[in-house]
C-alpha cells in the first residue's frame, strides 16, 4: 500500500491543505505546531473514523473536541464540519476516500470511496468492510503499529515490559491465541482455537445484521440483539415521554408567539390611530391653507395682469398716438404717389395702343394665308415641271476622234451646267438625271428628254410659278428664301407675331380701362381731401423711401388701411378706459400696492404651515386615502389582537392540562436517558468487542500456519536483531518463558548481559527500544513489504552514532514499504533523503 495524497478543507489547524507523497521514504519538515501531528491524525481518521458523529458518544466528543474548528479571538462562531481526502494504492490499484465529519447529525456528513474501475461506493458500513478486505488487516493495527505516533510506541512498549501486557492488534492475537492454548490443556490444535473464536462471535452476534445495524430476526438472541431490543424499547419510551414535553415545548412556543401577536397588534393599532387622528388633523389644515391660498394667489394673479396691462398701456399709448399720426400721413403720401404713377401708366398705354392699332393695319392675317396658299400652289406646279423634265438615270459615254470641246447643258428651268464625272483619256462619262442639251462646237448638237413633254412649255410654266413666290416674297419682305417650307414658316410667323400683337392691343386696353376709372376716382377722392396738393404728384420722395416707412412702421404696405384702423381703435379704447395718461398713472400704483399687501398675505399664510410635509401640502399624496387606510388598519388590528388574545386563552388552558399530565414522566426521563446512553454505549462496545473478534479471526484464518509454526521467534529475533544493529551491539532481547506450546511475549532487555529496567533507562535507550519492537511487528505483519509506517522524530534522544544506524535501517525498511517521516530536526531531512514535505 502506498499514500499518494492528502488534503482538506479544514481540519485540526488545517484548512486547505495538500500534501502529496511517493513510495520510499517521505519526511514530513516543519517547527512544532506546525500540524506535523495533525497530519497523522487527518490520515488515520479518514481511513477508520465514521463520518457520522454521536454527541452523546464520549468517543465523538473527544474527536470533536480535538480536531474542529475552535472559534477565533473576537467571535464566538465556530466550524461545523472537518473534511479530508486520501488518494491512496493498493495492488488493486488506486482508489479515492472522500470524508465529511458533521456534528448534531449535519447534513454534510458523508462518505465516499472511488474504486479503481470507477465504482462509487457510499456508507461508512460499506466502505470499512472494503478496506478490511484491502489492507489486509483492522483498524488497530494502523492506529497502533502503523501510523502511531511515538509517543504511543513508547507506551504500549513499556506495558509490556512492565505490566505483561500485550499489544492491542497482534500482541493482542498472541495473547487470545496463548489463552486458547491454555484453556485447551494438552490436546490443543487449531481447529479448537478456531472454533474458539467462531463460539465467542456467535454469543456476541449471531443475529446481528451488520449492513443495517440491526438484529436479522427480532426473535432471535445473542448479546449485542438483546441490548439493541432493550435499547430500542428505552427509545420508544423516551420518544414518548419527548413527544409529550415537545408538545409542552410546542404549546410554550405558540402561547409565546400569540402573545408576541397580541402585543404587536396592540401597539400596530395604537400606532394606526394615532397616524388616523394624525391625518385627520393634517387633512383640515390642508384644505383649509388650500382654499385661502388658492383664493389669494387668484386675487394676485389679477392684480398682476391688471398691473401688467396697465404698464404695457402707459407705454404703449404715447407711442401708438405718435405712429397713427405718421401712418395717416403716409397713408395720404402714398395715395398721392399711386394716383401720380397710375396717370403716368395710362399715358403710356395710350402710346402704346397707337402704336399697335397702327401697326396691326398694316397686315391682314387673311391675305397673308391666301399668298400662302397661292405659294404652295406654285411650289407644287414648279415640282410638277421638275417631275416631268426628269429622264430614267443615264450614263452617257462619249469618245471624241479630235480634240474636241463637249457640253452639257440642264434645259430645265434651273440652269445646272453638267459637269463630267469621269474623264478617261478620250472618253467622257456623264450621269444624266434630267432634260440635256449635249453640243459639241462646231461639229453637232442634240437634245435629250422625256417623251411627250414639250421642254418650252414646261419652262414657260416653270418660270410663271417662280415669279409668283418671288412676288410673295418681296411683298412680305421675306428676303432670299428658296424653299417653299420657309416661306410657309414665315408667313406663319407673322400670322402669329399679328396674333399676339393683337392679344397685347387687348391687353393694354383692359389695363388702360381699368386705370381710367382708377384715376377717376382717386381724383375725387383727393379733390376733397384738404392735404392733397397737386404739387405731391412731383414730389421729391420716392415711392421706394415711403415704402420703406410704411414697413417699418406696419410691417407691409398692404396692412397700412388696417394699422390706421387697428391704432385709431386701440387709442379709443384706451381714452374709453383710462381716460389719461395721469389717470392711468394713478391706477398702476393703485394696483402695486395692492399687491404688495396680497403677496404678504399669502406669506403669512404659508408660515403657519410650515412644519406641514411638503408632499402632504402638495397634494401629491391623496390624505383622505390615508386617512380611510389608517382607520381600516386600526380597525383590523384591533380584530387582529382580539383573535390571539382568544387563541391565548385556548393555548393556556391546553398548556396547564399538558404540563399536569407530563409532570411525572418528567421526573423519570433523566433515568431512562441515563439507561438509553448506557445501553448506548454497551452495545458500541459490544460492536466492537464483535468486529474485533472478526478481525481476529480473519487475522487467524490468514496467519495460522505463522501460528503453527510459532511466530515469536521471529518477532524476538527481529527486534533483537535492530537492537543489535541501532545500538553497535550493546542491546539484545530475549523471551525468557517462551515455550513452544505457549505464544506469552514477555522480553528481557540486555545490556552487557545486565537485565535493564524501564524506569531507569534512558530516553535514548526507550527511543531505541522502541523503534527496534515496531520495525520488528511491521516486519512479522508484512514480511513481504507493502506496509505504510509514521515514524514521529524517533531519534532525537538518540547519539550521533545511534542515529546514523537508525537512519540506514529506516532506509532499507523503505525500500520494500513506504515511509512518512516526522521531524523538526534539519539534519535528518540531508540523512534521510527521500521526498520532501514542508509544512
Amino acid at each position: 500500500m502506498n499514500i499518494l495524497k492528502i488534503s482538506c478543507r479544514q481540519f485540526a489547524g488545517f484548512k486547505d491543505f495538500n500534501a502529496e507523497f511517493k513510495p520510499g521514504i517521505n519526511i514530513v519538515f516543519g517547527e512544532n505546531e506546525s500540524g506535523k501531528s495533525s497530519l497523522v491524525n487527518l490520515l488515520i481518521e479518514t481511513l477508520f473514523k465514521s463520518s457520522q458523529l454521536k454527541k452523546n458518544l464520549t468517543e465523538d466528543i473527544n474527536f470533536i473536541e480535538a480536531f474542529f474548528p475552535c472559534a477565533v479571538k473576537g467571535s464566538s462562531a465556530a466550524g461545523n464540519f472537518i473534511d479530508g481526502e486520501i488518494i491512496f494504492e493498493t495492488q488493486s490499484g488506486t482508489f479515492t476516500l472522500n470524508k465529511t465529519w458533521g456534528r448534531d447529525n449535519n447534513k454534510d456528513a458523508a462518505i465516499t470511496l472511488i474504486t479503481p474501475n470507477g465504482d462509487k461506493i457510499i456508507g461508512d458500513e460499506r466502505i470499512k468492510n472494503l478496506l478490511r478486505d484491502e489492507f489486509k488487516r483492522d483498524d488497530a493495527v494502523f492506529r497502533e503499529i502503523l501510523l502511531s505516533p511515538q509517543v504511543n510506541n513508547l507506551e504500549t512498549l513499556n506495558k509490556l515490559i512492565r505490566d505483561k501486557k500485550t499489544l492491542s492488534s497482534s500482541g493482542e492475537i498472541i495473547n487470545t491465541l496463548t489463552q486458547l492454548y491454555a484453556e485447551a490443556g494438552d490436546n490443543i490444535a487449531i481447529e479448537n482455537i478456531e472454533q474458539g473464536i467462531n463460539d465467542k462471535i456467535n454469543e456476541l452476534g449471531r443475529n446481528w445484521d451488520k449492513l443495517n445495524n440491526r438484529p436479522k430476526h427480532m426473535g432471535h438472541r445473542d448479546a449485542i440483539s438483546d441490548i439493541y431490543k432493550d435499547l430500542e424499547r428505552t427509545r420508544g419510551i423516551i420518544r414518548k415521554i419527548k413527544e409529550k414535553l415537545n408538545n409542552i415545548n410546542l404549546l410554550e412556543h405558540d402561547l409565546e408567539s400569540a402573545e408576541e401577536k397580541f402585543n404587536k397588534a396592540d401597539g400596530s393599532a395604537l400606532g394606526y390611530k394615532e397616524r388616523w387622528e394624525y391625518f385627520t388633523r393634517i387633512n383640515f389644515i390642508v384644505e383649509t391653507f388650500h382654499a385661502n391660498n388658492n383664493m389669494l394667489h387668484n386675487k394676485l394673479s389679477n392684480l398682476k395682469e391688471k398691473s401688467a396691462e396697465c404698464g404695457k398701456a402707459i407705454k404703449e399709448w404715447p407711442v401708438l398716438s405718435k405712429n397713427f399720426e405718421r401712418a395717416k400721413s403716409l397713408q395720404s403720401e402714398l395715395n398721392n404717389l399711386n394716383f401720380s404713377e397710375k396717370m403716368r401708366r395710362s399715358k403710356e398705354l395710350k402710346a402704346l395702343i397707337d402704336e399697335l392699332r397702327q401697326e396691326l393695319a398694316t397686315i391682314n392675317p387673311d391675305e397673308v394665308m391666301q399668298d400662302l396658299n397661292i405659294a404652295e400652289e406654285a411650289s407644287n406646279i414648279i415640282n410638277q415641271c421638275m417631275t416631268r423634265l426628269k429622264v430614267p438615270s443615264l450614263n452617257l459615254k462619249v469618245r471624241l476622234a479630235q480634240d474636241y470641246k463637249i457640253e452639257v447643258n440642264d434645259t430645265s428651268p434651273k440652269s445646272l451646267p453638267i459637269k463630267p464625272a469621269v474623264i478617261d483619256e478620250n472618253i467622257l462619262s456623264y450621269k444624266l438625271e434630267r432634260a440635256a442639251a449635249i453640243k459639241i462646237p462646231g461639229v453637232a448638237g442634240m437634245l435629250l428628254s422625256c417623251a411627250d413633254v414639250n421642254v418650252k412649255d414646261e419652262k414657260a410654266k416653270w418660270d410663271e410659278n417662280k415669279n409668283i413666290i418671288h412676288g410673295i416674297i418681296e411683298r412680305y419682305n421675306l428676303g432670299d428664301v428658296h424653299d417653299i417650307n420657309t416661306i410657309r414658316q414665315k408667313l406663319n410667323a407673322l400670322i402669329l407675331n399679328h396674333n399676339k400683337k393683337r392679344q397685347e392691343l387687348e391687353s393694354y386696353e383692359r389695363e388702360y380701362k381699368a386705370l381710367h376709372a382708377e384715376t377717376q376716382d382717386l381724383m375725387k377722392n383727393l379733390n376733397g381731401n384738404l392735404d392733397f396738393n397737386l404739387n405731391n404728384l412731383n414730389s421729391e420722395r420716392g415711392r421706394d423711401e415711403v415704402v420703406r416707412e410704411i414697413n417699418a412702421l406696419c410691417h407691409s404696405v398692404n396692412r397700412l388701411d388696417e394699422y390706421i384702423g387697428w391704432a385709431d381703435a386701440k387709442i379709443k379704447n384706451y381714452e374709453e378706459n383710462y381716460r389719461s395718461l395721469a389717470d392711468l398713472e394713478e391706477l398702476i400704483n393703485k394696483l402695486n400696492s395692492e399687491i404688495s399687501k396680497t403677496q404678504s398675505e399669502i406669506n403669512n399664510l404659508n408660515e403657519q404651515v410650515k412644519d406641514i410635509k411638503p408632499e402632504y401640502l402638495s397634494m401629491n399624496i391623496n390624505i383622505t386615502e390615508l386617512i380611510n387606510e389608517n382607520k381600516r388598519e386600526f380597525e383590523d388590528e384591533i380584530r387582529y389582537r382580539d383573535a390571539h388574545k382568544q387563541k391565548m386563552d385556548e393555548l393556556k388552558g391546553n398548556l396547564n392540562f399538558a404540563r399536569s399530565d407530563a409532570a411525572s414522566d418528567k421526573a423519570k426521563l433523566p433515568e431512562l436517558e441515563n439507561n438509553f446512553n448506557l445501553l448506548q454505549r454497551e452495545l458500541e462496545n459490544k460492536k466492537l468487542e464483535l468486529d474485533r473478534w472478526e478481525s481476529i479471526l480473519n487475522i487467524f484464518n490468514r496467519t495460522k500456519e505463522q501460528v503453527e509454526s510459532n511466530p515469536v521467534d521471529y518477532l524476538i529475533n527481529k527486534f533483537s536483531g535492530y537492537l543489535d544493529k541501532i545500538s553497535g551491539g550493546r542491546l539484545e532481547a530475549d523471551n525468557l518463558e517462551h515455550r513452544p506450546q505457549a505464544l506469552d511475549i514477555k522480553p528481557e532487555i540486555y545490556s552487557n548481559d545486565k537485565i535493564l529496567r524501564w524506569l531507569n533507562i534512558s530516553e535514548g535507550t526507550k527511543e531505541t527500544i522502541a523503534l527496534a519492537f515496531r520495525l520488528a511487528v511491521i516486519n512479522q505483519l508484512y514480511q513481504d513489504g507493502g506496509a505504510v509506517a509514521v515514524f514521529d522524530d524517533p531519534l532525537v534522544n538518540m547519539d550521533a552514532a545511534r542515529r546514523t544506524k537508525a537512519c540506514e535501517i529506516i532506509k532499507e525498511f523503505a525500500a520494500n514499504n513506504q515511509v512518512i517521516f516526522l521531524t523538526c530536526h534539519e539534519e535528518f531531512r540531508d540523512m534521510l533523503g527521500g521526498n520532501l514535505i514542508e509544512l
